[in-house]
């Protein structure tokens, strides 16, 4: 139930951090318009769209949720839901046309400590989807609407993989997909009928209202009902009419407000909850239905119906963080959001975090609805800031840090908190100090002004331990023509780019390949040729591969800095293939 529930967000993010899964950790960094989730890795590879990028540093206690699409953006927040994996997922079709079918998922989602995952089409599930799911160990999906009919659901399963059973959910009309989600979630709990439901519009205009009241829902544990429009004449599917009629209490959302059925049981309490726009919708059932001693943390969400995808996969997220939704859109913060802010259900946030990446929810809007919610709500510190002169730094550096948003006259105290504490230093009793890392790590850095309180993230790299070869892609067409670029990055200990680095690398040259680089061919010296390195990195190009099936095996060797900088005794070299291929063989 909504006033007992833990808030998952105050377990796993924390002085900035994402906790993926055991082998696996996001790190805020600020490189962007908005904060971005920035992939270290210690085990197997961080999906690639963990890696966002921006232009200014968020505020302490506000995180954006996206990826570079709907599905990877579902991806990161099923990440944050179960850090640690789970078992069940539900998958629903990510297609517009489609979103219908799984506005009502979100209770069930809950119950079955599942996270929403997007397919990329009714019968394809999409390699984002495919890496999630193994990513977090699933072995069971739920199939909602279109992807779990008779004719897709076959297709989706046969793309999932030995050791992942399927249940399908889909019916006739979406009314009846969502009677059968209903059942499903009676199921789940054990329960014959619920004693409240949530009513809303089928319609496709008006799905922004049915989100609003999905993390209630899911909280609550009670199924939302999907209506016909008035003067629609589709039949109420039994499922619907059951759990409609066994109810004493029906909060009619948004649209669903006016279409009051004659036939209702006159035990059925139906209570209107609406606003102008879906914007209102949303802040009504925040207000109506806030827990007891308030929210934790706000949702930024975009309520434009184009955009209202990441909002359905946050659903379950919004519920188990004790949440409130928060809908801009149109370039404003409606009037109705601003109110929300002020409200006394939304005085116990600290936390906001953004549901979208920037062509959802631009910097416009973020920077528009921080700054109403921080005046409405002083005490999150929201205009505290930490500015960092270098976010990346090597060790034993001093790194200058400004603070902003509080007067010059108050007394600021700074520390270092989290694992790395003692093995860094922050001076100075004003607005401005001074960071130094003395051991390679990430470091968070707080300061505290009038009791308010902000963290930023500072990495710190060591000396060069390792040198790490990564093609652009596994084949090279032998076409004497093609060219397949290779990264090369020199990283310390923990795998942290060494930024200040530069000097020269050597590459075994293999019989028959050009190497170039900047345009440059390299030409072998005793069967080596040399690859520069600038600020720890470097890109070369092999090509003039006429021969198919030949391994071009990339083996780094002999690290020398041009600019004194230490290195290990015992580098270690990562070694990378490509495999040239006959032309059109590689698709």
């Amino acid at each position: 139930m909504r006033d007992g529930h833990a808030s998952i967000l105050s377990q796993t993010v924390h002085k900035g951090e994402i906790i993926l899964n055991k082998s696996k950790m996001l790190v805020l960094t600020s490189v962007g318009s908005f904060m971005a989730l920035a992939a270290f890795t210690v085990g197997p590879l961080v999906p690639a769209f963990a890696q966002t990028t921006s232009t200014s540093t968020l505020p302490q206690g506000v995180t954006a949720l996206y990826g570079t699409n709907r599905y990877e953006t579902a991806s990161v927040i099923a990440n944050v839901e179960y850090p640690k994996g789970t078992t069940t997922a539900i998958l629903t079709s990510g297609l517009e046309a489609n979103w219908v079918d799984s506005i009502t998922a979100a209770p069930l989602a809950t119950a079955l400590k599942a996270p929403i995952l997007l397919t990329s089409g009714v019968a394809t599930v999409g390699s984002a989807t495919l890496t999630e799911l193994k990513t977090l160990g699933v072995t069971k999906v739920y199939l909602i609407g279109e992807v779990g009919n008779s004719v897709n659901a076959p297709k989706i399963e046969a793309q999932l993989g030995q050791g992942v059973t399927a249940t399908t959910i889909s019916g006739a009309t979406r009314f009846a997909t969502a009677g059968l989600v209903a059942k499903t979630l009676a199921s789940v709990e054990g329960v014959k009928s619920f004693s409240t439901v949530f009513i809303a519009s089928a319609d496709q205009n008006h799905l922004a209202d049915a989100l609003a009241a999905d993390p209630m829902a899911a909280e609550m544990g009670d199924p939302i009902l999907l209506v016909p429009n008035s003067g629609d004449s589709s039949p109420m599917d039994p499922n619907v009419t059951a759990y409609f009629n066994d109810a004493a209490t029906g909060y009619l959302v948004g649209p669903a407000q006016a279409y009051l059925y004659n036939n209702a049981p006159s035990t059925l309490s139906l209570i209107p909850v609406y606003g102008q726009h879906a914007a209102g919708t949303a802040s009504a059932l925040d207000q109506q239905l806030a827990p007891k001693g308030g929210y934790k943390t706000l949702f930024i969400t975009n309520g434009d119906e184009a955009n209202l995808v990441d909002t359905l996969t946050a659903g379950p997220l919004i519920a188990m963080d004790d949440g409130a939704i928060a809908d801009v859109y149109n370039g404003t913060v409606p009037a109705s959001t601003a109110q929300l802010f002020k409200s006394a259900p939304v005085q116990s946030v600290t936390a906001m975090n953004i549901v979208g990446g920037p062509s959802s929810i631009p910097q416009t809007l973020y920077d528009t609805s921080t700054s109403a919610l921080a005046e409405a709500l002083p005490d999150l510190g929201l205009n505290l800031k930490i500015s960092v002169a270098n976010p990346v730094v090597s060790e034993n550096t001093a790194d200058p840090l400004t603070l902003t948003g509080v007067p010059s006259s108050a007394a600021v105290h700074w520390s270092i908190v989290g694992s790395n504490a003692s093995t860094g230093s922050v001076t100075g009793t004003t607005t401005n100090a001074s960071f130094v890392g003395k051991a390679p790590g990430v470091y968070s850095i707080q300061a505290e002004a009038d009791g308010l309180t902000t963290t930023t993230m500072a990495t710190v790299y060591g000396e060069a331990a390792e040198v790490a070869a990564t093609p652009v892609a596994s084949t090279l067409v032998a076409n004497g023509t093609s060219t397949d670029a290779v990264n090369i990055v020199v990283g310390d200990v923990n795998g942290l780019t060494v930024a200040n680095f530069n000097g020269t690398v050597d590459l075994t040259a293999v019989s028959g390949v050009t190497y170039s680089q900047n345009g440059a061919v390299l030409t072998p010296t005793n069967g080596v040729v040399s690859v520069a390195i600038t600020n720890g990195t470097a890109t070369f190009d092999i090509g003039n591969i006429s021969k198919a099936g030949l391994s071009v095996i990339i083996t780094p060797t002999n690290l020398v800095s041009s600019n004194a900088q230490p290195q290990v005794s015992d580098m270690t070299y990562g070694m990378a293939i490509v495999t040239s291929v006959a032309p059109g063989s590689n698709g």
